[in-house]
């Protein structure tokens, strides 16, 4: 876990704020297990209910699911990404007739407020038979001047099979958020020379982890 996206300041304030109540209850709980010899001892060897035990809890519960809650959200300054999201792709990468190659592309990211994933598939328009993927390994999340997000990572994409001459490869890319209608859009570059445009809208939570519904 990295706190990166926490906001430094107001969460040292938050666990020096939460030591208080988490070291009383582990003062009661502990007072509580002592009337009974095995549990107790238990306890003591464990060391399950110590105030940094609670603290490393509600930091954990936090960071997995809290942030995205109103409550936390003046300790971490993301926005929730996690879902699916669809749309195309438009690559210079040229077809048999010489026009840019479209492609159909499902993003999907997985999120907590220390982590972001981002998995994308892609399908040939006409017959949305899925022809790659690929997967995020560096990420960075960062908020604009002008209050938007962006996202900035490395990718692997991996085609399945060898397509002529397509073999897997890397490259990088970038995507702002638009929050008022769920729908990132952006650029990517990948060490074949190829660049394009995506655009996808967000559609469901759920993830699928492939392209076809």
């Amino acid at each position: 876990m990295n706190f990166k996206y926490y906001k430094t300041e107001l969460l040292i304030i938050f666990i020096i704020v939460i030591y208080f109540p988490c070291s009383y209850l582990s003062e009661v709980l502990e007072r509580a297990v002592d009337k009974f010899t095995m549990l107790s001892r238990i306890v003591q060897i464990s060391d399950s209910l110590s105030t940094l035990t609670f603290m490393t809890v509600v930091i954990f519960f936090i960071d997995r699911i809290g942030w995205r809650w109103r409550l936390f959200k003046w300790l971490v300054d993301l926005p929730d990404l996690n879902g699916r999201y669809k749309g195309q792709l438009e690559s210079s990468f040229k077809d048999a007739g010489g026009q840019p190659v479209i492609k159909d592309c499902v993003i999907e990211i997985k999120q907590t407020a220390s982590k972001i994933h981002i998995s994308s598939y892609f399908a040939e328009a006409a017959t949305s038979t899925t022809s790659s993927s690929s997967h995020s390994v560096l990420l960075e999340v960062k908020k604009e001047e002008n209050g938007f997000f962006k996202l900035y990572y490395i990718f692997v994409n991996d085609t399945g099979s060898l397509q002529g001459e397509v073999r897997n490869h890397s490259g990088t890319a970038n995507f702002y958020y638009f929050p008022d209608n769920k729908s990132l859009a952006g650029d990517y570059y990948n060490q074949r020379l190829n660049k394009g445009e995506i655009t996808v809208q967000f559609q469901q939570k759920k993830r699928l982890g492939r392209f076809n519904e």
